[in-house]
């Protein structure tokens, strides 16, 4: 009776071991369907990781991404670029074992080419046939800090499935020719009007969040603080995003963003607008993570 029992109580000792330490999980139990093909897809644009070496996305209305390096991503708004041309770079300056990152995304825009659109089809409300439109280029600089969470490699995989980030960018407005345009009335615009279309200055905080609810949905979302110029017209957005993965190379986005200020000659304090994407995830994962079967991996 003692030798059963012992043997039993072994048993219950080294089974959990054996369960929780499968490395071959995956063939024994098949292949998930996850909405992680590549561990980086969970990262937003407003996160501090960059894309894989030549991987990336392509995206309708949010940032597509190309990484150029293991530290460098280059991106850009596809959907916006005709009337705002803009061109992100961003740079990782370090990813720390506890899985903080820390990266710098500057960037060069001109909105000349939409207020010349907006003035030449009569869209008033941004550009009279009376107005001379200036030509002015954002330069700005985010500093982006974040904090990824992973699950417990004794009972998951270990992967990443919660990212909180901060952030701090400056924008200004260099003036290379001067024109008579003022802010402009809408909300999303105006705060962001005196770098787009004078000479001036744009200060924004950010806090943000990625989570992976499930293994074919991710949920992003967060809030943004504005001051223009440092005087007054601060403005507060809020904007969430729920992400699902068709395939796990493919995904729809929607959600929306919401903007409350104060400003002049805007009639609401309160505006909104949609957001709706299709984005499409190209190339794969270069390296993989360091953990217990793979202990010469590197860790993202």
């Amino acid at each position: 009776m003692r030798r059963v029992s012992a043997l039993i109580f072994a048993l219950a000792i080294c089974l959990p071991l054996f369960a929780q330490f499968n490395q071959n999980l995956d063939a024994t139990k098949g292949t998930r369907r996850t909405a992680s093909s590549r561990d980086d897809q969970i990262w937003h644009p407003e996160a501090a990781n960059v894309s894989y070496k030549r991987a990336g996305n392509v995206s309708l209305t949010t940032a597509s991404r190309y990484g150029l390096t293991e530290n460098w991503e280059l991106s850009t708004y596809l959907a916006f670029d005709f009337f705002q041309p803009n061109v992100m770079a961003k740079y990782r300056w370090t990813r720390h074992p506890k899985f903080w990152y820390l990266s710098s995304k500057i960037n060069i825009g001109n909105a000349y080419p939409g207020l010349k659109f907006a003035q030449k089809h009569g869209y008033e409300t941004f550009a009279t046939s009376e107005d001379t439109l200036p030509v002015v280029g954002e330069f700005g600089h985010e500093l982006i800090l974040s904090r990824a969470i992973s699950s417990d490699v004794n009972c998951s995989d270990g992967s990443i499935w919660l990212i909180l980030t901060a952030s701090l960018g400056t924008y200004w407005g260099i003036e290379m020719r001067s024109g008579t345009l003022g802010l402009i009335p809408y909300h999303f615009l105006a705060n962001r009007s005196e770098v787009l279309t004078n000479r001036g200055f744009l200060a924004s905080l950010k806090l943000w969040a990625d989570w992976k609810a499930t293994n074919w949905l991710l949920v992003h979302g967060g809030m943004r603080f504005h001051n223009r110029s440092l005087e007054r017209n601060f403005a507060f957005e809020l904007q969430a995003e729920a992400e699902v993965f068709v395939i796990p190379e493919f995904s729809a986005r929607v959600g929306g963003a919401l903007s409350l200020a104060n400003y002049p000659g805007v009639d609401k304090k309160v505006g909104g607008v949609p957001i709706v994407d299709l984005t499409y995830y190209f190339g794969k994962r270069k390296s993989k993570e360091r953990d217990l079967f793979n202990p010469n991996g590197r860790l993202y």
